[in-house]
């Protein structure tokens, strides 16, 4: 299933149950060195999905034909419960997208039907979805809407658990180089940069954790097939108590042949390991089920 976590070693849970703090004892923190190796980024993001629970943040920018939108998101994550939530804000992307239809106007007239962001909640079979505008469109009942994550037809409008971006870390490649130390949000941390091939991680990934790979992959769309095979730099940021507390990975999209058409990239925050989240589908009365509808939307847009 896509929100499995990856099995551990039993012995790093003294390590997590302290890690929302950095991991101390009697105020001294136990430093564990980052091991800069492809082993070593494994066993990183190894003990970050063991945390079970605990807040992300994800910037998401990405550059078409010279315009440039960031969609930012945040939220928490629950793997025992197989439970997540992201909040998103799009106003960046539409503005983008009346800019390339040279209407400024129109830009703006789409940014203002989303002055608030979009809310998910993903359980593991059900991605519900707060977003007024297009379930309006769709002919909901109500402002939530429902699609269901197993519907082949309806991948597209699924979003990838954020940790499942970690298991990127099963495709690097060759030397693992350490850049540095630094600062990701108050907490230091070694930056490691690798290079990785998307491929080499679902191959590498085991049973449990290939279904959420693919999911996180398929995020990319249709340019997933062309991003498979390419050298990707991916940058690993490791606190001292060896949790990942950044993962950043640039993509550069090709559409159809092996022209270029942009670029994009992925920067997800972790923190707060361990800490008490809240997440919770909305009441089955407000929701709508869009799953029949958005399969027959896509087979519109793909031609049938």
């Amino acid at each position: 299933m896509r929100h499995r976590v990856l099995a551990v070693i039993a012995g790093l849970s003294v390590v997590i149950a302290a890690c929302g703090g950095g991991g101390s004892n009697n105020g001294r923190t136990e430093k564990v060195a980052a091991v800069a190796t492809p082993d070593g980024l494994v066993a990183a993001a190894a003990q970050t999905e063991a945390a079970k629970t605990g807040h992300v943040e994800m910037t998401i920018a990405t550059t078409t034909s010279g315009h440039q939108a960031h969609i930012v998101a945040s939220g928490a994550f629950d793997s025992d419960r197989h439970l997540f939530s992201l909040s998103m804000d799009l106003s960046s992307l539409l503005s983008s997208v009346g800019g390339r239809a040279g209407a400024s106007d129109a830009g703006g007239a789409l940014s203002s039907l989303f002055d608030s962001p979009i809310e998910m909640v993903a359980t593991q079979d059900t991605l519900y979805m707060h977003f007024p505008f297009f379930a309006g469109l769709l002919g909901a009942k109500g402002e939530w809407i429902s699609i269901k994550s197993d519907a082949a037809s309806t991948s597209t409008f699924n979003v990838a658990d954020p940790t499942a971006f970690l298991d990127f870390v099963r495709g690097a490649r060759g030397q693992v180089t350490t850049v540095g130390r630094e600062q990701v949000r108050g907490v230091d941390t070694t930056h490691l940069r690798a290079t990785i091939s998307l491929r080499d991680a679902i191959d590498r990934a085991p049973a449990e954790a290939r279904d959420r790979l693919q999911h996180a992959i398929d995020q990319l769309g249709h340019n997933a097939d062309g991003v498979l095979d390419t050298a990707l730099p991916y940058d690993v940021f490791v606190d001292d108590s060896g949790m990942v507390r950044r993962i950043a990975v640039n993509f550069e999209p090709v559409t159809g042949s092996s022209s270029k058409t942009g670029s994009a990239s992925i920067t997800i925050d972790f923190f707060d390991f361990g800490s008490d989240v809240s997440i919770t589908p909305p009441p089955p009365d407000q929701v709508t089920d869009v799953t029949a509808k958005l399969g027959q939307l896509t087979g519109m847009l793909g031609g049938g």
